[in-house]
């Protein structure tokens, strides 16, 4: 008798087991990139699933799910935060694997000294390229378009627009240290105090020809002399978030 009901439990297992509905695989989406920014908001396109009839995609950031939208290729999304951007294609509960990730990231460098221009032989001058790499430079003609801010004769933290009409660049000292770069409120120049933060937007900087912002803050200034400064610069155009 307890050979038989050991039997009948294990075919009824075997049957539940094999009524149970096999979970269909869901092909991920691919080629996730960032299109474009402005301001806080982030632009991102993808090639769809090949998967027929999925409901749509789940956006994440990191491990976090911050949307979900439709059978779409292109969405805006405004992160909190810079992390790892990917998407999952879903259909009711099943997900797939994630995409390739897309990163929103920032250059920071730190002890970048310039000097008061006045002072002989010594660079006033200071440029970062595209992609957030800075450089010290000294006024020489062929200095003359990478040089984004300096050091002018009356020790202001300047564009090289207030005197030798080379690049524009603007601006704006902050209260604190600062997460998003504000929108406005940005001049030509500030004056240098130790541990004050900076924001600064360089227009027609990018490889887009959009504005690219940083941030800087001075960690030692000598009146009249030098100022040494850290900073964060954004590559990504247009895009107003450095933490």
């Amino acid at each position: 008798m307890k050979r038989l009901t050991l039997l009948l439990v294990i075919a009824s297992l075997l049957i539940v087991v094999g009524c149970s509905e096999e979970v269909e695989a869901i092909n991920p989406p691919s080629n996730l990139e960032i299109v474009e920014a402005d301001g806080l908001e982030i632009t991102i396109g993808w090639d769809e699933s090949t998967t027929a009839d999925i409901d749509g995609y789940i956006v994440y950031l990191g491990t976090n799910a911050i949307d979900t939208v439709g059978t779409v290729a292109v969405t805006n999304i405004t992160p909190l935060t810079l992390g790892t951007i990917t998407l999952k294609a879903y259909k009711g509960d099943n997900t797939s694997d994630a995409s390739n990730g897309v990163m929103t990231t920032v250059v920071t460098a730190s002890n970048q000294t310039i000097y008061d221009y006045d002072i002989t032989a010594q660079p006033s001058g200071y440029g970062w390229d595209e992609n957030g790499t800075g450089t010290v430079y000294n006024f020489t003609q062929q200095d003359s378009l990478v040089i984004d801010i300096y050091l002018d004769k009356d020790f202001y933290l300047a564009s090289p627009s207030t005197y030798t009409k080379y690049n524009t660049s603007y601006i704006q000292r902050a209260s604190s240290d600062v997460a998003v770069a504000p929108a406005t409120g940005y001049g030509n120049a500030e004056y240098p105090y130790e541990d004050s933060i900076y924001v600064v937007k360089l227009p027609s900087h990018g490889p887009g020809n959009d504005e690219q912002y940083l941030k800087l803050k001075l960690t030692n200034v000598i009146t009249d002399s030098l100022v040494t400064f850290e900073y964060t610069f954004q590559p990504l155009e247009k895009y107003l978030r450095f933490e």
